[in-house]
């Protein structure tokens, strides 16, 4: 309602009846009928346009509309809150009320937002807009925000926020170089990141086939260990032993990233730093033995076009020597076997070999086809050296009869880097005579 009274116009709003001065009428009252005269010449104020502002206020109630574009709204949108309204006077200051549902209205938008306000009419609306922040962030929550207007019937309108802007995921990829590697070569496996921050550690595992973590490289590699990203990629490093070892069985490694889908990258080997071929060879040494005396330490290397010669009443030894270094550890076993012709048999000599305990020195122990030879380490003191040695000794027996072309082969095996090796021997029956004796010895070994 809207009454004209003497202090103004008087009109009804949601709030209280108030009055409102368009015009100033001095001295005037209501008469008996209520009715107020008016002398228009004694109205300080212009009404050139009261009829325009009643109508403008009108009679009926204010009322309040809300709408929002775009709703919902995306992260880094901005979205616009307009008010509509009818009956309200152009200026007037309406209140609001944000209310937030999983957002932030300090954190989620561009600037952070009172949760009160004022919408100012103009024209029957006021437009607010509201700058929602690309956050960057995955929300496991709905998030909105409810303006509602703090007066009348107290209309809202509810804003919801999709969440566009999720937090970056990370990504991870390895890298080899070179790959496949050489031994006594530098494998650098690198890194590459995206999303993630400088400093950051990412775990690792190794994983080996055929390879040694503690004897293949340069220095002992740990099974686990981080790379520590910066601009977006780490790097490390591991380098080859050369080994100087042939392997059997392929050699790699492999490195896994213990984050994302857990990457990895597989580094093969290459065994180019092999053991060196092995120049093995039996070295063959006689020594006298007449009528149960040994008469050594003197020996004779024996070899000819043929093979090698012996006598019986003689000792025949048998020395493995390795060329180039290194000889085999103490302690390995190699095999050695003998095989007979034409009536040369195990009754015809005793044995003694190189890590062997032996009852007698001289005379060894009863023959045996085939046994064990070890590899032992000897300190000459006379040559002031300590070298390794393997090897067998035969005492061949005289067995007083007359033979003619009897023969044995001495075979070594499973000797490490090297195909087996054999020397076949040719046994004389002894002479009557010394100086015959070491003529014919002479002869045999082809001094």
């Amino acid at each position: 309602m809207t009454q004209l009274t003497p202090n103004g116009i008087k009109f009804k709003d949601e709030d209280q009846e108030q009055t409102k001065a368009v015009c100033s009428v001095d001295l005037v009252g209501p008469d008996a009928n209520g009715n107020i005269p008016v002398n228009f010449s004694s109205i300080t104020t212009d009404l050139t346009d009261l009829e325009e502002r009643l109508d403008a206020i009108g009679d009926g109630q204010p009322s309040y509309t809300l709408e929002a574009t775009p709703n919902p709204v995306g992260e880094g949108v901005s979205v616009t809150i307009t008010l509509r309204t009818t009956n309200v006077f152009q200026g007037e200051e309406i209140p609001y009320i944000i209310t937030p549902n999983g957002i932030s209205l300090t954190d989620d938008f561009v600037s952070p937002i009172p949760s009160t306000g004022h919408f100012k009419i103009e024209n029957d609306r006021a437009d607010l807009v509201l700058a929602i922040k690309a956050d960057q962030l995955t929300e496991s929550s709905p998030e909105s925000f409810t303006l509602t207007i703090d007066t009348g019937s107290r209309p809202s309108i509810t804003i919801n926020v999709n969440d566009t802007s999720k937090t970056p995921v990370p990504t991870y990829t390895l890298e080899a170089s070179p790959n496949p590697a050489a031994e006594n070569q530098t494998v650098t496996i690198t890194l590459r990141t995206t999303n993630v921050a400088n400093g950051t550690y990412v775990p690792y595992t190794i994983s080996t086939s055929g390879i040694s973590l503690t004897q293949d490289f340069t220095s002992t590699v740990a099974s686990t260990g981080n790379f520590q990203v910066y601009n977006n990629q780490a790097t490390r490093t591991f380098p080859l032993k050369q080994d100087e070892l042939t392997e059997n069985a392929s050699e790699s490694f492999t490195l896994t990233a213990n984050v994302g889908n857990n990457p990895f990258v597989s580094v093969s080997v290459n065994d180019t730093s092999q053991t060196p071929e092995s120049s093995v060879s039996v070295n063959t040494f006689l020594s006298g033995y007449r009528a149960g005396n040994y008469s050594g330490p003197t020996l004779w290397p024996s070899s000819s076009a043929s093979g090698t010669q012996t006598e019986e009443n003689l000792f025949i030894s048998f020395e493995l020597s390795f060329y180039p270094d290194p000889v085999p550890p103490v302690g390995t076993v190699m095999n050695w076997s003998i095989v007979g012709h034409n009536g040369f048999n195990t009754s015809d000599y005793n044995y003694t070999a190189t890590g062997m305990p032996s009852a007698d020195p001289n005379l060894g122990s009863p023959g045996i086809s085939s046994g064990t030879v070890s590899v032992v380490e000897i300190t000459s003191a006379f040559f002031n050296i300590t070298y390794r040695n393997a090897g067998v000794t035969l005492l061949i027996w005289n067995d007083n009869i007359s033979e003619n072309g009897e023969s044995f082969t001495i075979t070594f095996s499973n000797i490490p880097n090297s195909p087996n090796i054999s020397k076949t021997i040719y046994v004389y029956d002894p002479l009557k005579s010394t100086d015959i004796f070491w003529r014919e010895i002479n002869h045999n070994i082809g001094m």
